[in-house]
């Protein structure tokens, strides 16, 4: 396949072409589906920490309004009468205890029908119990504040909230299990400490988690300070702890977004508001969060094919009416090549194509009327040729007769003829070589002795010369035969004419 594509124009276009489109669509789908994606995973995460929000709003709205509760009675007069007065006054702990019931707590509890009970309770052992109008029956006999509650461990700065399961309701003679909301509050008025304790049904609070759509999947709790699960109405998981590595993030920060890998969920958490470290938490699938992008990432690949197949065809299509002309074109020039002159390619269309199809006919016919032209040219070459041979020889005879006198020089036993015939002859070698242009210093120099030498002979005594040169430079480059000119010019100039 591979060979194919190299050795056809059709397949390298199409394969050029379909490489491009699919990088850009790749390139431009991958772009887009990390910013969709990312960007619909951000909205997803701000969406649902403003439900969490507004989960955490409601929530502490309803707080709130149980804690007015110890905040009103808390700070009327009959509530410090009620705790500086002992049981052997029974009048007065009436009249207060009345004066409470009728201003303040039956117009809250009106207004609250969740709220089971408000009890009381002070270390004179003065107990009082209100039973609220959720449940049809009434606690038991036998409870006290103090045995349910470790009341000494009840801070006088705020209000401590308690969630469980309270086996002390009664209905018919029969104990019915209830999962309660305990406010404790305490206070002190010089030597007397007292406790106002409501419990409160855990029905407002589920029904407000529940109301939250977190998909199939999703998950909303309230935990406390040591991890421990006060409410999860999806399965009823009260009382478990989470697990350690979300429990140690959690606790970290009062807020914030936790992914967990390796159970693909994300948790999200808030703290309540005037509590002991207690967090709203909800918990959703990554797939819930990424179901968006994902739908987008589906529609874009299939998108992306769709496109690519279309500009395949379409680039199919194209390089098929354009190849199939340049393959006619090939087909002339191979029978160009097999010698044949006369042989025409058929001119279709109007681009560059048919452009190269004119061009190619008119350069046969111009090579049909070059022939000629080039056996002419193809003659006078070869009396070129033959004119640079017989120069050749007219210089090897120069030379040989060269030699000749200064071979008779030697026998007539006069040296100084001989060394004119060798310095000519060396200068002539020398000048005569069209192979290199460019020679040392040195050997420029040694072409110059050869001329100085017969200008010596030929002028005498009239010419002194020195010849003095560095000898780091003797192997630089140089053009060839550019000094001998120079000192001629200056026998040339400065002495003949003198």
């Amino acid at each position: 396949m591979f060979l194919r594509i190299r050795s056809n124009l059709m397949w390298k276009f199409i394969a050029v072409f379909t490489i491009t489109m699919l990088g850009i669509i790749t390139s431009i789908g991958v772009f887009s589906y990390m910013e969709s994606s990312n960007t619909i995973k951000s909205e997803a995460a701000r969406f649902s920490s403003q439900i969490l929000k507004q989960a955490i709003l409601n929530l502490n709205r309803y707080y709130l309004e149980y804690e007015n509760l110890f905040i009103l009675t808390g700070s009327s007069s009959e509530f410090l009468t009620w705790m500086q007065t002992d049981k052997s006054d029974p009048y007065t702990l009436y009249k207060s205890i009345s004066t409470i019931d009728s201003y303040t707590l039956k117009p809250y509890l009106e207004y609250h029908p969740e709220v089971l009970s408000i009890t009381m309770y002070n270390q004179n052992g003065n107990q009082t119990i209100f039973p609220g109008n959720y449940f049809s029956g009434r606690l038991a006999l036998d409870y006290s504040l103090k045995n349910e509650f470790d009341l000494n461990a009840i801070p006088l700065s705020r209000i401590e909230r308690f969630v469980k399961e309270s086996h002390s309701y009664e209905s018919n003679n029969k104990v019915t299990p209830l999962l309660v909301m305990t406010f404790i509050k305490k206070y002190q008025f010089r030597d007397q400490v007292a406790y106002i304790a409501m419990e409160v049904s855990m029905e407002p609070t589920m029904k407000i988690l529940k109301e939250i759509d977190l998909g199939i999947n999703g998950t909303g709790m309230i935990v406390d300070k040591d991890g421990f699960m006060v409410t999860r109405p999806r399965d009823n998981k009260q009382f478990e702890q989470l697990d350690a590595d979300i429990l140690e993030e959690i606790r970290s920060t009062g807020s914030g977004t936790l992914f967990l890998s390796s159970i693909n969920q994300v948790y999200f958490y808030e703290t309540l508001a005037n509590s002991d470290q207690w967090k709203v938490i909800f918990t959703i699938p990554y797939e819930k969060l990424t179901e968006s992008a994902n739908q987008i990432r589906t529609f874009t690949i299939t998108i992306a094919l769709i496109g690519m197949i279309t500009a395949i065809v379409a680039i199919i299509l194209l390089t098929l009416s354009v190849t199939r002309r340049i393959i006619n074109l090939r087909r002339g020039m191979k029978q160009t090549q097999l010698g044949s002159l006369y042989h025409r390619v058929k001119v279709e269309g109007h681009d560059e194509v048919s452009d190269l199809a004119l061009v190619f006919n008119n350069l046969l016919g111009r090579l049909q009327n070059s022939l000629v032209d080039l056996t002419e040219s193809r003659i006078l070459q070869q009396e070129a040729v033959l004119s640079a041979l017989q120069s050749q020889i007219n210089s090897h005879f120069m030379y040989n007769a060269l030699e000749s006198i200064n071979a008779l020089s030697n026998l007539q036993d006069r040296p100084e003829i001989g060394q004119i015939a060798i310095s000519l002859s060396k200068m002539l070698r020398y000048t005569s070589n069209y192979t290199d242009t460019v020679v040392t210093l040195r050997s420029e120099i040694e072409h110059l002795e050869h001329y100085l030498y017969i200008i010596g002979i030929l002028y005498g005594d009239s010419i002194h010369y020195d010849i003095k040169v560095d000898e780091s430079v003797l192997s630089a480059p140089c053009l060839k035969a550019v000094l001998q000119p120079i000192v001629e010019n200056s026998i040339k100039h400065g002495i003949e004419s003198t």
